[in-house]
């Protein structure tokens, strides 16, 4: 058995001190800088806690949530609850109308082609069609796939009348004026209310006649004229006057311009005291305007 107290050499080896043990110790004997920081984290989860107590209610306060790094970075990236849901795809609509001339508009923005489709969002949408004669037309349609939409539109109720005038002889009407030809013939698109109708026989002026008609909205009225007197018109050149009869019956003194007769058959008689009289035996037409003119008389021989 070895001596450990001996070298191999058998010289002696010195003892192993122990080493030695140092304690943190503050001066004075006091607490340890340890020892207060555990005491403050201590107080600080006491108030923390008592603090919730007093915000939940005491014992109704809910448990507190385990919150780990994982579960943060999951909320993060999850999407918002209140994020909308994607929109429907569009569907088509496509509209006939008739008359074919209508116009249509969309939600009284968008105007459509007739017979070819147009892409809208699902849902409700306002259709109005309108023409000149038609009562315009106004529908709702709730898309909610392709759909073919046929319009008629009904003709609007007249708002003029018209006026037909006929006549017996060759002339021309004018309404409040206006020429509208030769009879018979018809004065359309007339507002409603009283017209002023006038017929002027051809080479018969002072002939013309003139009727009131009432015109209403939807109705055709009508004017005819009838002319059954003729005109004469007799001058004398020599002497500077002279008066006419027919028969024994005066019609009046010369110059006689365009007065009116019936239209028969006349002896015209021009007369004057002291000059030897004419006549002449005329037939009158309807319409007809006759002129005797540059009649002499020869004085009475003595």
């Amino acid at each position: 058995m070895t001596d450990r107290t001996t070298g191999p050499d058998g010289a002696p080896v010195p003892p192993v001190q122990p080493e030695p043990v140092f304690t943190a110790r503050r001066r004075g004997g006091g607490p340890t800088r340890g020892a207060v920081l555990g005491s403050v984290i201590a107080l600080f989860m006491i108030g923390a806690a008592v603090g919730a107590w007093l915000q939940w209610g005491g014992s109704d306060a809910p448990p507190v949530a385990d919150v780990t790094a994982d579960s943060v970075q999951m909320e993060a990236s999850a999407p918002p609850a209140d994020t909308a849901p994607p929109l429907p795809p569009p569907v088509r609509l496509s509209v006939a109308v008739e008359p074919a001339a209508a116009t249509v508009t969309i939600d009284d923005s968008i105007t459509a082609i007739p017979d070819s489709g147009l892409a809208l969002a699902a849902g409700p949408h306002a259709v109005h069609a309108e023409a000149a004669g038609y009562l315009p037309l106004d529908t709702l349609v709730d898309l909610a796939s392709d759909l073919s939409l046929s319009l008629a539109l009904k003709r609007a109720p007249p708002t003029t009348g018209a006026i037909q005038v006929s006549a017996n002889l060759p002339g021309r009407v004018l309404v409040d004026g206006r020429d509208r030809g030769a009879p018979p013939t018809t004065a359309g698109r007339m507002r409603p209310g009283s017209h002023t109708v006038r017929f002027v026989p051809d080479g018969a002026p002072g002939l013309a006649a003139e009727q009131a008609v009432t015109v209403r909205a939807g109705q055709s009225s009508s004017a005819a004229f009838d002319i059954t007197d003729a005109l004469i018109s007799v001058g004398v050149r020599s002497p500077r006057w002279a008066t006419i009869y027919s028969g024994e019956v005066k019609i009046g003194d010369t110059p006689l311009i365009e007065h009116r007769l019936p239209a028969r058959v006349y002896t015209l008689r021009v007369a004057r005291e002291g000059y030897v009289e004419q006549e002449r035996l005329v037939q009158l037409s309807p319409g007809q305007s006759f002129e005797w003119v540059d009649v002499v008389l020869e004085p009475v021989s003595p």
